[in-house]
């Protein structure tokens, strides 16, 4: 049920960002959700990318609940990776921030 997956999917984001406690990431996600809600609803194109969006939800929140920082940051950098990646196939043009080489977790965890 596509309405119901982009419940869950908003809902995991914004648990993340209010357990961050964090007034100015809060302000900053909703601005983004909003700015975006047509882009993001246009990533769930087919069950490969609902797969993969669950993927890294669940690689995610395992990491944050690691209690391993670095752990989490790896996570989200390929999280976001992700995101620009459907991005750019979405809009049609190269994303101008990739992630560089030093950050990516060579072991592939």
């Amino acid at each position: 049920d596509r309405g119901r997956y982009g419940q869950a999917h908003d809902l995991f984001h914004r648990v993340m960002w209010q357990a961050a406690q964090n007034a100015m990431l809060e302000r900053t996600m909703v601005s983004i959700f909003r700015e975006l809600a047509v882009e993001r609803d246009s990533m769930l194109r087919t069950a490969v990318d609902h797969e993969a969006a669950l993927e890294l939800h669940d690689s995610t929140l395992r990491a944050l609940k690691s209690g391993r920082p670095e752990r989490a940051e790896r996570e989200m950098h390929r999280h976001l990776e992700h995101f620009e990646l459907l991005m750019e196939d979405v809009l049609g043009r190269g994303m101008t921030n990739r992630i560089p080489d030093f950050l990516r977790d060579p072991a592939g965890s």
